[in-house]
């Protein structure tokens, strides 16, 4: 008899879950995002969870995947923070393959790279000089005035594959399509300033900061009639080739084009070595970088970045691509496969079995192909991304303080200053935007709770609905809804 009760228990229970979750459903701001999608024939996916108890509060699309742009950072964040613990920091070697009598350093200065994507980093202007002071520092405590042999940077901690091959040639070349080597600088950057007359002609090169000692530069830059900007550059990974392409209007004095950097280790040897020569060392050889491991015999140097929690706070409030795809190869270390080089891929299934365990992850909850968001062949559904969020906060940890510290308050700071400017809803959110993709993630808190909150909207045609679509859900669920109460 209890048999044949089962199939009527079981669709009443369904039943009974249905009620309950619908009734969780806030229909006035559910209905705000499906209005969004009827308008610009979108797919948005949202998940709002109370942390307290990981209730859900409202979910619309949660188990799908989406493309979620730099939102991948939150995911990168929380796995680095997590493994790597946020107050380790990254090392960079100095030393010696030679030997050091009255003050001659006998052979090469050898500058091993940890993988620290932040050294002479234009987004830490309070600490972009320091690497070059520790080296001279350290080199003036050994008593070396002269270098016999070559200044080698050794970038083999990393593979030699900067760039992720999913990413858009478009992409490529450009300062947020950057590389991501063992030796890391000046954020793989250069700055390209350049000028323009009359339309029709040729834009000019004034300079180059920093200049690349083997860089070969095209211009196809041409100038036009009107405010047209489309200017960029096209290159990839170590290939010293880079094109300068696209239109600029006429007259303009002085335009600052940002590009990557081919070969960091190369320019890094040549920084070093100026470094030194201007500090009075001499260097009597010349400067080359290394992908390959160079044997150092003695350490002079161990230089440290700023802490990771520093550094991932960084990352998110400017959403750095380097910074990432950084924290992503650092993290292949943990992998038990012993191979030249940590490689991004090795790093990702790192992210993807450690949270497979954590939440249970499935494979269909999450793809991603690179840390930063850059590659449009990212996928996973809000719900995923969710639940990491309601990990992150139930830990209690130093990773929970470190993580919750890297996100920007919604209206005042960073990526988010001018996203949700009603104050009277805490948010501290992630943004992440592409061609075709919007979307926050974060946490809101609210009437003394806290919630975790994903939004992602793909294939839009209107990206200023979504974006006043996702302010105006947000408004109506936590004022008018049972969510803020």
């Amino acid at each position: 008899m209890l048999l044949d009760r089962l199939p009527r228990i079981t669709i009443l229970s369904c039943l009974f879950l249905w009620v309950l979750f619908a009734s969780a459903q806030d229909p006035t701001a559910v209905e705000i995002i499906c209005n969004a999608e009827r308008q610009t024939q979108a797919r948005i996916g949202i998940e709002v969870r109370r942390c307290r108890d990981d209730s859900l509060v409202v979910s619309h699309r949660g188990g799908e995947q989406f493309c979620p742009a730099s939102l991948v950072k939150l995911i990168t964040s929380a796995s680095i923070l997590r493994l790597k613990g946020a107050d380790m920091p990254f090392i960079t070697r100095v030393g010696t393959d030679g030997s050091l009598h009255n003050g001659i350093l006998t052979g090469n200065l050898i500058v091993k790279g940890g993988g620290d994507p932040s050294l002479a980093s234009n987004y830490l202007p309070t600490d972009s000089s320091r690497f070059a002071y520790a080296i001279v520092d350290a080199l003036r405590q050994w008593g070396v005035k002269e270098i016999t042999g070559d200044v080698i940077v050794d970038a083999s901690v990393f593979d030699a594959e900067g760039v992720i091959p999913s990413w858009m040639d478009e992409d490529k070349g450009n300062y947020y399509g950057a590389g991501v080597y063992g030796f890391n600088i000046n954020d793989n950057r250069i700055d390209v300033i350049l000028s323009t007359g009359k339309a029709g002609t040729e834009a000019r090169v004034l300079r180059i900061e920093p200049p690349h000692p083997e860089v070969q530069w095209a211009n196809q830059i041409r100038v036009v009639r009107g405010k047209s900007d489309t200017a960029g550059c096209y290159g990839e990974g170590l290939d010293l080739r880079r094109t300068l392409t696209g239109v600029l209007p006429a007259h303009v004095s002085s335009y600052r084009l940002r590009t990557d950097m081919p070969d960091p280790a190369l320019y890094g040897a040549a920084w070093t070595r100026g470094v030194l020569s201007s500090a009075g060392i001499m260097c009597r050889g010349g400067s080359r970088g290394s992908y390959d491991a160079v044997p150092l015999s003695r350490d002079l140097l161990l230089y440290e970045s700023l802490m990771l929690d520093s550094l991932v706070r960084v990352m998110n409030f400017r959403s750095l691509n380097h910074f990432a795809e950084a924290f992503v190869k650092q993290l292949a270390s943990l992998s038990p496969r012993q191979v030249k080089g940590n490689t991004t891929e090795r790093g990702l299934t790192v992210i993807h079995n450690y949270w497979s365990e954590q939440i249970s992850l499935r494979k269909t909850d999450m793809s991603l192909a690179d840390g930063s968001g850059l590659s449009r062949n990212n996928r996973f559904s809000p719900s995923a991304l969710g639940r990491i969020l309601i990990n992150m906060l139930a830990a209690g940890d130093v990773s929970t303080t470190s993580f919750l510290n890297s996100l920007p308050r919604a209206g005042e700071e960073g990526s988010v200053r001018n996203f949700l400017k009603d104050q009277s809803i805490e948010a501290y959110l992630k943004s992440g935007s592409m061609r075709g993709v919007l979307g926050y993630a974060g946490y809101v808190r609210y009437g003394g709770e806290w919630y975790s909150v994903v939004m992602i909207g793909n294939d839009f045609s209107s990206s200023a609905t979504v974006y006043k679509a996702y302010t105006d859900f947000l408004t109506a669920l936590f004022h008018t809804s049972t969510a803020g109460r």
